[in-house]
């Protein structure tokens, strides 16, 4: 894990997203930009990456991811799906920990 303090005492951590290095119900927002959920990029489970934004939220915390690809994660119990991504190539998402 690397980082340093963002804006108003939020952290910036550089650290694979399955396995994120914070305490659970920790955040009201987690965003993600660019190729977080790419697999010609990355290697990666999109599963586990759903399950550790979802550990590290809040109850009532938000996801919002944007970016090029779209996220193919099982359903998880208690995350709704806000908004849908569209079908251009640029994919939003927006979940919400219940």
């Amino acid at each position: 894990m690397s980082g340093q303090g963002g804006g108003h005492g939020s952290p910036q951590v550089a650290a694979r997203i399955e396995q994120i290095p914070l305490k659970s119900d920790e955040f009201d927002l987690v965003l993600s930009l660019g190729n977080v959920f790419d697999q010609m990029v990355y290697d990666q489970d999109h599963d586990l990456m759903i399950r550790e934004i979802y550990r590290v939220l809040k109850p009532k915390g938000l996801y919002l991811g944007y970016g090029l690809a779209k996220i193919k994660a099982s359903p998880i119990e208690g995350f709704t799906e806000l908004i849908k991504p569209g079908e251009d190539n640029i994919f939003r998402h927006l979940y919400q920990k219940s």
